[in-house]
């Protein structure tokens, strides 16, 4: 929930106002409260305006428009056969698309899912939102987490033992953040970017490393 304080000529005019500049519509307002009627004054002199604060549901109001958005988009892209499957998880809100098309969607290297991402986020920039939204495509994100694992932790164990760095293949964006999140989860290692443009390396190096041995990466 999500609280905004207005001052109106009425309380009429500033909810109508409010879902004029703000988005939410009616739905979402799950009441207000006044907190000063004002007065039309005498004459015009000491006049004032009413105060009120407004609740809103603005999880609710993320999930529609994000789904609303994400739709859009994949209509934008020739993609009419497709269906949502939604969790939420903590504070993340995350859209799983289901459809025969999947392997358009995500694209070579999941570029085309990656974009699909940014340019959601891009979108709902100003929702000014606590929850994050992410989206899937069968479930892809995790299917390939756990498919890496494997590799990602012969790679850890040569890194632990040697004390030498190892890189994983270039990643996009999305992809990256959960192999960082699932090295960071390691005890003795950690993990960093490298490369320009959108597919770039991850190279996994001790916890404690010599940065000049490594100082051309």
């Amino acid at each position: 929930m999500k609280t905004f304080e207005l001052e109106d000529t009425s309380v009429e005019e500033a909810l109508n106002n409010f879902i004029v500049k703000s988005g939410y519509s009616r739905d979402f307002i799950v009441g207000y409260e006044i907190i000063d009627n004002g007065s039309k004054g005498f004459l015009g002199f000491g006049k004032k305006t009413t105060k009120i604060k407004i609740t809103v549901d603005d999880e609710e109001f993320i999930k529609r428009k994000s789904k609303i958005l994400l739709g859009e988009i994949l209509k934008l892209m020739n993609i009419d056969d497709f269906a949502f499957e939604t969790t939420m998880n903590k504070n993340e809100f995350i859209i799983n698309i289901l459809s025969k098309e999947a392997n358009i969607i995500i694209g070579k290297n999941a570029q085309h899912l990656d974009a699909i991402q940014h340019i959601l986020d891009k979108m709902l920039k100003n929702c000014d939102s606590k929850i994050n939204v992410s989206v899937d495509v069968e479930g892809y994100r995790q299917k390939f987490l756990t498919n890496a694992k494997d590799k990602i932790d012969a790679k850890i164990s040569y890194v632990l033992s040697t004390g030498r760095r190892q890189k994983l293949n270039p990643m996009v964006p999305i992809l990256r953040k959960a192999v960082h999140d699932y090295i960071k989860s390691k005890r003795g290692v950690k993990s960093e970017s490298s490369g320009e443009g959108l597919l770039k390396t991850i190279y996994i190096y001790p916890y404690k490393r010599n940065n000049r041995q490594y100082k051309n990466v």
